[in-house]
């Protein structure tokens, strides 16, 4: 299980009342591969790729945040490769 990789600069954090997102753009994106937006709990996860195999398919599971682990999303990936932008939101 390997961290993705941000494209340099790309992160933008939004605050709406007591809800945060995190939009990133992600490059390299593997099969169970992790991303850590900050947030303690997600209660949502968007991954919009701009690269994929014809037919490949691909989602995201959330699991929130432990005493030693933070707020990560996992992909899960058929075949490939992919790049994309990822958001979230939560607290």
């Amino acid at each position: 299980m390997a961290a993705v990789t941000s494209t340099a600069g790309t992160r933008r954090d939004f605050v709406t009342g007591n809800i945060r997102m995190i939009k990133e753009d992600i490059t390299s994106v593997d099969n169970t591969d992790t991303w850590d937006p900050g947030l303690r709990i997600i209660e949502n996860a968007l991954f919009v790729p701009t690269t994929a195999g014809a037919g490949t398919q691909w989602g995201v599971t959330i699991a929130n945040a432990t005493a030693t682990v933070p707020g990560r999303v996992t992909f899960v990936i058929e075949s490939g490769t992919l790049a994309g932008t990822m958001t979230a939101w939560g607290y």
